[in-house]
């Protein structure tokens, strides 16, 4: 079954292929034709009724064209599948890595977190107010994954002023504490700003290497814990003084760059197969859009 936000459509197939119907709805054409006769106030509300989807009038192929235009899809699909399944393996092997090497570390390792700073623990803006143009740039938990630059909202310096203590520097672990707990970003050497309330700032001391503390937040081991630290019915929460003391691995600095330096090597070989996989699905959208528009024919010699 489909949820109330979804249409089923079963296509008369001798009339039109099902990857050949489900490439035609998703061609430029159609969307826009279907956007222009969308309802509701809010963009996370917008609908449209069914009698728009289906006086939508769609420019078939003849079905032997269908079959070979069938025939090209498919195989790219495959490809795009199989891409799909080395990059989980890819994860998978990364997160065991990553339990193996933290479940080695020895309980006498483990100190308070509040030991491994140089500064307190703190969270940052509660708020920052509107976008100001020029203005003291203020991570948000969304950013933690970005560059840190690209759509980063920006607070007056008159706000920024009143949180002096959060203002972050290069090198500072920013790990999220209020609804969405765990996520885990370093500052780079080229953001010059501030926090959001929703994270903590981290700048730990020169016996503790930043990417070993991030990779360490983001295992699962860690995760779990941090689960256990959160409060709140409503929106959930990890505070402060639990962060201070929470228990926090502090091996010989070259066990920790050389755990930074297998993970990253990992996260690096993700990030190509991810890579792979946006230009494959990159591909997929042209093929849909030239072969099912017509721009591109496809002879029986160019499909086998």
């Amino acid at each position: 079954m489909v949820s109330g936000k979804m249409v089923g459509l079963r296509p008369r197939t001798s009339a039109v292929l099902p990857q050949i119907l489900a490439g035609l709805l998703s061609t430029k054409a159609v969307q826009e034709y279907l956007n222009a006769r969308t309802t509701g106030m809010a963009e996370s509300q917008t609908n449209f009724a069914d009698e728009a989807l289906l006086s939508a009038e769609l420019v078939l192929p003849t079905m032997p064209e269908q079959v070979r235009i069938a025939r090209i899809l498919d195989a790219i699909d495959e490809q795009i599948a199989t891409s799909r399944r080395i990059l989980s393996k890819l994860r998978l092997e990364a997160e065991g890595v990553l339990d193996r090497l933290v479940q080695e570390l020895p309980p006498a390792d483990f100190v308070p977190l509040a030991d491994l700073c140089t500064a307190d623990i703190c969270y940052g803006i509660v708020q920052s107010g509107a976008f100001v143009p020029g203005g003291v740039p203020v991570l948000a938990i969304r950013d933690l994954d970005g560059d840190f630059e690209t759509g980063v909202h920006r607070t007056s310096r008159s706000i920024d002023a009143q949180y002096r203590r959060s203002r972050v520097a290069p090198g500072d672990v920013l790990l999220s504490i209020k609804g969405t707990i765990g996520r885990v970003g370093i500052a780079p050497d080229t953001y010059n700003g501030n926090i959001s309330r929703e994270m903590a700032r981290i700048r730990l001391s020169a016996r503790t290497d930043p990417a070993f503390a991030r990779y360490y937040l983001l295992s699962r081991e860690a995760q779990r814990r941090l689960d256990l630290a959160v409060v709140g019915t409503t929106r959930a929460e990890v505070s402060i003084h639990v962060l201070k003391k929470f228990a926090f691995p502090s091996p010989d600095i070259r066990y920790q760059r050389n755990v930074a330096r297998v993970m990253t090597a990992l996260q690096e070989r993700q990030e190509s197969e991810r890579n792979a996989l946006a230009k494959l699905q990159a591909v997929r959208r042209g093929l849909f859009e030239d072969l099912l528009s017509g721009r591109v024919r496809v002879p029986a010699e160019a499909a086998s």
